[in-house]
């Protein structure tokens, strides 16, 4: 079993839960001594269960008020089952899937880089996706700054992102990461500024996923 295997069989609950047939078990805990991700997930999902206060069925006292045990003894079980189920959403549903998502940004991955050029002409298309990350290169004129900074707008002239860049950084094409999500679908305008603002301007258009 690989890690992909784990997380598409849901092969972590399933074990903590006794669901799993003894031949998938053995390949789980084979994987998992090998897989930090899936491990730190059955550790965290285990300190989670053994915290639920474990409910003990309450002894029947007889007396005039003994009804109030029995009634609301149904009631104590309905809310740690309700209390299990939001601590498990919680987990599988929020923590887990931040877990995968740092692992992944962890990972080596390729990035595609579009070329900006003057705005002359039409307007350069990127290759990926607004869901993908991808990077934009572009040439900065110098005019003596030290520093210039690049403003990315959107079509309503909002400006998005700005971050600025050493003199010493453009001698060559400069290279900007955007992160996936980071800009909607739409199209945008790289503008430069230095001693005077503007002193390069790139459009480019981010595709539909």
């Amino acid at each position: 079993m690989n890690h992909d295997e784990a997380v598409g069989t849901g092969a972590t609950e399933r074990y903590l839960l006794h669901e799993l047939p003894d031949s998938e078990r053995d390949a789980f805990e084979e994987h998992y001594f090998a897989c930090a991700v899936c491990a730190n997930d059955l550790h965290a999902a285990s300190a989670l269960i053994e915290s639920l206060p474990a409910y003990t069925e309450p002894a029947v006292i007889r007396h005039p008020a003994a009804w109030h045990s029995n009634v609301l003894a149904p009631y104590a079980i309905a809310a740690s089952v309700i209390m299990a189920l939001m601590l498990g959403w919680m987990y599988f549903g929020m923590v887990r899937p931040r877990q995968d998502e740092l692992e992944a940004g962890r990972r080596p991955h390729l990035l595609t880089y579009v070329r900006l050029e003057s705005n002359r002409g039409e307007n350069p298309t990127l290759a990926e996706s607004s869901s993908k990350p991808f990077g934009l290169q572009l040439p900065i004129p110098p005019d003596g700054s030290p520093m210039y900074t690049c403003h990315i707008i959107d079509s309503r002239r909002v400006t998005r992102y700005s971050l600025t860049v050493p003199a010493s950084l453009t001698q060559d094409y400069v290279g900007i990461e955007v992160p996936a999500g980071a800009l909607a679908p739409g199209h945008y305008t790289l503008r430069v500024d230095g001693k005077r603002p503007k002193i390069a301007e790139f459009k480019f258009i981010v595709n539909v996923p």
